[in-house]
């Protein structure tokens, strides 16, 4: 009787400890769009673009964006592709090539990714893929 408690025990905390996933996890993989026309605060970039399709964070910290608009003059998407970090539990700094550095704050909740800017308003909404 003793043994089967003790092995009930076990496969609680077993069960219990894959429950709480680490946000960097949760973040780390490939992102769809919710959004039409963004202005200009996903990676700090200057004009209206649109994600074309997604965005895509990966575990070693580099991230790649689908992008287009204005921007780059035409409307073919273009992958752009950088690093990120976790600063915090909920923010990450982004750095993509020729732009500043942007802080993003990071909220998952069942399947969607918003990043938003402090001080800055609107998010930027995902789908999990």
């Amino acid at each position: 009787m003793r043994m089967i408690w003790l092995l009930g025990l076990v496969l609680v905390v077993i069960t219990l400890s894959g429950c709480g996933s680490k946000p960097e996890n949760a973040l780390v993989g490939k992102w769809q769009s919710t959004q039409g026309v963004v202005a200009d605060t996903l990676f700090g970039l200057f004009g209206h673009f649109s994600l074309a399709n997604s965005i895509e964070f990966f575990k070693e910290g580099t991230v790649t964006a689908v992008v287009r608009g204005r921007t780059f003059g035409s409307d073919v998407p273009v992958p752009i592709t950088g690093n990120y970090r976790w600063i915090d539990n909920d923010r990450i700094r982004v750095e993509m090539p020729q732009v500043a550095p942007i802080v993003y704050r990071v909220t998952i909740n069942r399947g969607e990714l918003k990043l938003s800017v402090d001080g800055q308003p609107g998010d930027l909404t995902f789908r999990k893929m």
